[in-house]
Order: C-alpha cells, then structure tokens, then sequence
C-alpha cells in the first residue's frame, strides 16, 4: 500500500509536538459577508464561517494546525493566484463539499491530483454525487450537536493523517501509473460505506415525504405571486396618469411597497424552503438513477413509487418551477426599474430576487436530472 510521508510525521505520544507546524487550507463556500442581511450571498458566507469556527478551527488547534481560508489569507497579491498556491502546495487540505459549489469542487480537483492529504467534510443530505465515493464527514449544521459531533469525527481524521495513513486517490494514481485494482487495499478503505449513510430505499422513503411539502411550497409561492400582482393591478395604474405630481407618484409606490411587503417576504421563505429540501432530492434522484444504470436485469420494485415513477412526478414539478422563475423574472426587472424611482421598493425587491435566485438553483437541479435520465435510455 503506498502512503503519503508527512513533512514530519507526529509521534504517538503527543501529536501536539511535531518538529514544525502542518500548513493548512480550507476550501469552502466564502458567500459575501458584505451582502445584505437575509440573502443567500450573506447567508453562504454566516453558514461557512460557523463551521469554520465551530468545527474546523477548533479540531485543529488540538493538534497545532492552523488552518487558513481564501479570505483570511493575509499576504498581498493575486488572490487567485495564492488560492491556487495553497491548493497545491500546502501540507493539508480541508475541503466543505456540502452544497456542490463550483468553485470548491474546482479547487478540490487540483488537490485531488497532487495524491497529497485531503480531508472531506460536508453537511449530510448536501454531498454532491460525484464524489459520493470519497469518504466525508457528514453533519447535521442545524442542531449544536451535529457540528460537535462533526467536530470529533475530524479531530480523528487528522490524527489519522498526522500519522502519516493518507492514500492518493485515485486522480493522482493514475498520473502516478500507479495500481488501481477495484481490489487493492486502497479502493477497499475508499468504497468502504458509511454505517450511518441511508439507502436508496431509505432516500426514496424521505422523498415521498418531502414532495407533499414542497409542493406545498410551490402553492405558497403561487399564493404570494398572484397577491403581488393584485396589488399591482390595485395600486399602479393611477401612477401613469398625465401630469400626476411627483408627490402623488411617491405616495402610490410607497402604499404599493407596503403591500406587496408580506407577500415578497412568503416567496422568498417558500423559495428557500423549496431549495433546502432539494438537497436531499437530488442525492435520492441520482442514487435511483445510479442503481437503474448497475443492474442488468429489471430492477424490482423498491417502493411504492419506483425511480421511474418519482421522475415522472418530477417533470411536472420542474414545469412550476420554470413558470415561477418566469413569473419572478418579470416582477424582478420591474422593481430594479422602480427602485430608482422610490427607495421603499427596494426592499421588497431584494426579497424577490432573492427568491428568484433560489428557484433558479432548483431548477437547475431539474436539468441536471432530466439530462441524467435522458442518458440513461441512450
């Protein structure tokens, strides 16, 4: 079996006093701490940064390891170019792969070619499939014990990796040449499961649970868009008239804002509601999808509602979501055009667009799926 040698590998005694300190990178969703309040760029980097803080931070203090993101780098230069430095070059990688993001999933593919140390870790429910393969801490972010838990569970990695027990993946074996046997002792540890990870029966079980209450909130949804266009009928109209004074103009957006505040505020927690379900879904579609492709005979019934099945019901769902995003798309340009007009829009439409944007996400999930079943019957 061939190891990674650590820079100095940490005696069993006290791994705390290593010859030198472990250099160590954090790749991870960063989102925009300067955002406004409430919107998912704000609200990516507050969830990233808890679990800095929470989990990753404190796992590594106990073994000296200081660990470093992409906005906490302090030297001056080109940030992509330190990124991609760190990727690289540092002795550990510690990698949030909850959610997919694009830019992570990126940076992890250097890291993967390097055969050097890489931890995963990722919110449970949020992996994405493509490296559902790979080992991963999984959590539970909502509760205080998930990230304690997952606190513990990395504190073992790291001791592990400290010592020296790191095997390349299978990127940097192949551009090493060297074996890649479906039974050498390092595919072994990499396809072994984990105990606590649901089946396909058990994913499919959660989705038939979930599609009530997400179609719920495509309902909720529907309920607020039709509100925000009855007030638009209701209180917009006057506002073209010949000759309306500025003063009236004003009086009409502001009555106008202060109704569609409410409805603006149920689209956007039925959008976000919508999205955090879709986590979970996608790993249910895709591990259905994953199960049909390995058999090759007729795959047997494995509930009520076969893969097929949850399919179909999907595509009707993917058509709300798609009128929706038109729907909000259009209410959207018409508060960035209001908002030079009167301040008091400007609210409301953030949260439209907020809500915008996390439907978009949703029914990229949709395309995704449909693009994967396609394949499957090619």
């Amino acid at each position: 079996m061939t190891t990674v040698t650590p820079p100095e590998v940490c005696t069993t005694e006290d791994l705390t006093d290593s010859p030198r300190a472990w250099s160590c990178f954090v790749i991870t969703p960063i989102g925009n701490e300067h955002a406004e309040q409430g919107s998912p760029e704000r609200d990516a980097y507050e969830h990233s940064l808890r679990i800095f803080e929470e989990v990753v931070l404190p796992a590594c203090s106990r073994y000296g390891v200081t660990p470093v993101r992409s906005d906490g780098i302090a030297e001056a230069g080109e940030i992509t170019d330190q990124i991609c430095r760190h990727v690289l070059h540092d002795d550990l990688v510690i990698a949030d792969v909850g959610g997919g993001n694009p830019n992570v999933m990126y940076e992890l593919g250097l890291r993967h070619a390097t055969g050097k140390p890489v931890i995963h870790i990722g919110e449970h429910g949020r992996l994405p499939f493509d490296i559902s393969p790979i080992r991963t801490i999984q959590f539970q972010a909502t509760t205080r014990g998930g990230l304690v838990h997952a606190r513990k569970k990395l504190e073992a990695a790291l001791e592990t990796v400290l010592r020296g027990a790191f095997e390349p993946l299978t990127p940097a074996r192949i551009l090493r040449g060297l074996h890649t046997s479906p039974f050498s002792p390092a595919r072994v540890g990499e396809d072994e499961e984990d105990e606590d990870a649901p089946g396909l029966v058990e994913r499919m079980a959660v989705v038939e649970e979930q599609m009530e209450a997400m179609t719920e909130d495509l309902d909720g949804a529907t309920v607020a868009l039709q509100r925000i266009t009855a007030a638009a009928e209701k209180f917009l109209p006057p506002l073209w008239q010949p000759d309306a004074p500025s003063s009236t103009q004003q009086a009409i957006l502001h009555r106008f804002a202060q109704a569609i505040e409410e409805p603006a505020a149920d689209l956007k927690s039925c959008a976000q509601r919508f999205e955090d379900k879709m986590g979970s879904l996608d790993a249910a579609v895709r591990a259905a999808l994953a199960f049909q492709r390995s058999m090759s005979f007729p795959a047997p019934d494995i509930s009520s509602e076969g893969p097929a099945d949850l399919l179909e019901q999907l595509t009707g769902m993917s058509a709300s979501v798609r009128e929706g995003v038109d729907a909000i798309t259009l209410f959207e340009a018409m508060f960035k055009a209001f908002s030079s007009l009167s301040r008091s829009l400007r609210a409301p439409g953030r949260e439209i667009g907020a809500a915008l944007s996390l439907f978009r996400r949703s029914a990229s999930y949709f395309a995704q799926w449909e693009h994967l079943a396609r394949a499957e019957e090619d």
